[in-house]
């Protein structure tokens, strides 16, 4: 995914590494599962999906630039259905049916009784972000050996963000090192540090480790981290959904 040709294209229009702007993706993507799982963002401002995505920068510019490459259909999220259609169907399937239905036709296709749930070959799932295990790992002899388990705590799509970018500066994580980290995170929990802002935070700062946030750059100066928070408070505050 850090190599794909649209997130390079995307990353380089706003002045970003890929993994950063591999990060305010799954913010977004994230969000829509929260708030709007349909994928269909038309309800929402531009500025709402700057803030939502975690994007500090001219709002117009970066939808602006999520269309040019691909990444929305207006204001739908491309091929939504390809990535997060198997998560949805298995969620609504037996209780909401009229749901997926209604969905599948804003994305101009029909959702019935022949409609498949196997994953399509080549494509992310996205439930694969939310409630699927870790990928095994290959230990000695040619075993299965599988991954640190992530506890429901830890925000999974932050979490694997923070996975490619130790990719992406050739740390990777090693199981023990994963475990490392799980173990810090809730130590740093313990003291009143949010996990995803930990793991933003070492993300955006290209950092190996995990630390405490910084919360304050000087005595008069919030953090970014804190005035996009600021920010999202007060837009949804307003009413924009």
């Amino acid at each position: 995914m850090l190599r794909h040709r649209k997130l390079v294209e995307l990353a380089k229009d706003l002045r970003l590494k890929p993994v950063h702007a591999l990060g305010h993706l799954h913010a977004l993507w994230h969000a829509a599962l929260e708030q709007q799982e349909s994928g269909d963002l038309s309800s929402w401002s531009d500025d709402l999906i700057a803030e939502v995505s975690c994007y500090s920068g001219d709002a117009p510019q970066y939808v602006f630039l999520l269309q040019q490459h691909g990444w929305l259909d207006g204001k739908r999220i491309h091929d939504w259905l390809d990535y997060a259609g198997n998560y949805l169907a298995r969620k609504y399937h037996n209780t909401e049916p009229a749901k997926l239905r209604k969905i599948w036709v804003t994305h101009g296709r029909s959702y019935g009784k022949g409609t498949s749930l196997r994953k399509q070959k080549g494509n992310l799932d996205i439930s694969d972000l939310i409630s699927s295990p870790l990928p095994k790992k290959k230990g000695r002899g040619g075993e299965a050996k599988s991954a640190a388990e992530v506890p429901d705590w830890i925000d999974r799509s932050t979490w694997e963000a923070f996975r490619e970018m130790r990719k992406e500066i050739k740390e990777p994580l090693t199981q023990r090192a994963e475990q490392m980290g799980i173990k810090k995170l809730d130590e740093l929990r313990n003291l009143g540090h949010e996990s995803t802002a930990v793991l933003e935070q070492s993300i955006f700062n290209n950092w190996k480790g995990l630390y405490p946030v910084k919360r304050m750059a000087s005595a008069n100066e919030d953090t970014q981290a804190d005035r996009i928070r600021r920010r999202t408070e007060e837009t949804l505050k307003r009413g924009l959904k």
